[in-house]
């Protein structure tokens, strides 16, 4: 099975215009990534001068700004495959995706558990002159499909493309927002599943919860901030009507433990003590109460602000560590971090600058060896530098969500909804509702089993009456066979003397 992704690289206005296509070649042509076999090559081009050639044929054709270049990945199933295999899918792609037009590089990665290979395009076609375009859908209707024939030519599973979860009749933002609605619908489904004696209650739990649920041939659910409703059998295929009864009697008795997402902010209380902080403490904390006690409240009514919610958290945290008590602080921590952010950006067009410098001049074995040992050097350092950005880039984003107004208005909206801060969470209490139909079982197997115990008590009471009786039958049967005996001795006797005295 080979998935395919499409990425693309925009111009880089703050540094060199085309460094994104530089960057994306030399990271999928780094050693550590290639492993031992090294698999790599180039299309109309050589790896080692690939981008050198690429912005020749963009300045040939006066076609160096905008979008310079495309990143397709191919991957195959863990397990699945050989990275020689990997490799001539990844050229056979391009071959057949970019007809020969185009240059790029190819290179199989094997530094993970799914091999997967890289194929780095030029956005500019070397015989036309005109851009690479990508439309809506072209990966279902061209890419994928591609992909799917050479796996299939090498006995490989493939993935057929109208059932990949690759968004196609929706916006990226509402897919991913439906997927984190499936995520949540599915920690549900999995704590309803042993809670639930049958479906008839596992449906009844789910309304308790405070979903909205359609019944039919397929059973869907829906809550606030859901645009259509959910069916549960896409989410998981045991909440099928037809495989719900088996998947209930499986869970039936296991381990109940809903998750509550929300972070404990009690033990953040004192740093909370600043009003800046204060006012996400008491929103964070009223939505753990709601998770805590979800049926009382019908949690699932408030999953859209629970989401919200971790945001809020997570900006909660970061004042809470960086010791932000006002909004000048705030000023002045993204203000740093945008400047440690061009420092690193600096720093590491110096280091790009030095790798090309060398890479130029490798015209030699010596300076081949003196650009691998410099490029393995510079390379930790970038890494390094690497990680520091991703985290100022963390930072920065929380600090400017929460200079943004419509977070207030988000929390104006959200302190209307829960619990008062007073209310305290007793982890011991829980707030699962008996089922009605379950009580009236329960009622009427307890009526059964006292009718059938005061039957079982007359039964041996009768019992025990009869062995009574007999009893006393046989003990008197017992007596009347000692006083015939009895008798039967006294007149043997008297009959004995009397045939003495006649013989005297």
């Amino acid at each position: 099975m080979a998935i395919t992704k499409v990425l693309h690289m925009s111009a880089d206005f703050e540094n060199v215009v085309s460094s994104h296509l530089d960057n994306a070649i030399d990271y999928i042509l780094q050693e550590k990534k290639l492993g031992r076999l090294h698999l790599s090559g180039g299309i109309n081009c050589m790896t080692s001068g690939a981008y050198e050639q690429m912005m020749a044929t963009k300045k040939m054709f006066g076609k160096t700004g905008g979008r310079q270049g495309y990143h397709f990945i191919l991957s195959l199933k863990p397990g699945e495959g050989t990275p020689q295999q990997m490799y001539e899918i990844a050229m056979k792609f391009a071959e057949r995706a970019f007809h020969n037009e185009y240059e790029a590089v190819v290179a199989v990665h094997t530094d993970t558990e799914k091999i997967h290979a890289h194929i780095v395009l030029n956005s500019v076609n070397m015989v036309t002159g005109y851009k690479f375009q990508y439309k809506k859908g072209d990966w279902k209707r061209i890419y994928q499909p591609i992909t799917n024939e050479l796996c299939a030519e090498y006995g490989l599973s493939i993935v057929p493309a109208e059932y990949s979860k690759e968004p196609s009749n929706v916006p990226r933002n509402e897919f991913q927002r439906n997927m984190k609605f499936h995520d949540l619908i599915r920690e549900d489904c999995e704590c309803l599943l042993a809670l639930s004696e049958d479906t008839a209650h596992f449906i009844w739990l789910l309304r308790r919860l405070g979903y909205e649920v359609k019944e039919g041939m397929h059973i869907a659910v829906k809550v606030p901030g859901m645009k259509r409703f959910a069916r549960l059998d896409t989410i998981d295929k045991r909440y099928a009507r037809d495989n719900l009864e088996q998947t209930i009697a499986e869970a039936h008795g296991r381990k109940v433990d809903f998750p509550v997402r929300t972070i404990n902010v009690d033990k953040y209380h004192a740093y909370g003590s600043a009003s800046y902080q204060k006012r996400y403490y008491y929103q964070i904390r009223g939505i753990r109460v709601v998770e805590k006690y979800r049926f009382g409240y019908k949690a699932a009514k408030y999953y859209k602000d629970i989401m919200l919610l971790q945001k809020l958290q997570e900006e909660y945290l970061f004042l809470c560590d960086n010791n932000i008590h006002s909004f000048e602080d705030l000023l002045d921590y993204r203000s740093n971090a945008v400047v440690e952010l061009n420092q690193i950006r600096s720093e590491q067009q110096e280091i790009y600058a030095r790798n090309a410098s060398l890479k130029r001049k490798c015209d030699t074995p010596e300076g081949l060896r003196e650009y691998q040992a410099e490029h393995l050097k510079n390379g930790q350092r970038l890494d390094e530098l690497k990680k520091r950005a991703r985290q100022l880039r963390k930072e920065k984003s929380l600090s400017e969500r929460q200079m943004a107004a419509s977070i207030n208005e988000a929390l104006e909206r959200i302190g209307r909804d829960y619990p008062a801060e007073s209310l305290e969470i007793d982890p011991s209490i829980s707030d699962v509702p008996e089922y009605p139909v379950a009580v009236a079982r329960l009622k009427a197997e307890k009526e059964r089993r006292e009718a059938a115990a005061r039957a079982e008590a007359e039964r041996q009471a009768a019992k025990r009456a009869a062995e009574e009786r007999a009893k006393r039958e046989a003990e008197a049967a017992a007596e009347a066979v000692r006083r015939a005996v009895e008798q039967a001795r006294r007149k043997a006797e008297k009959e004995a003397e009397a045939r003495r005295r006649a013989i005297e």
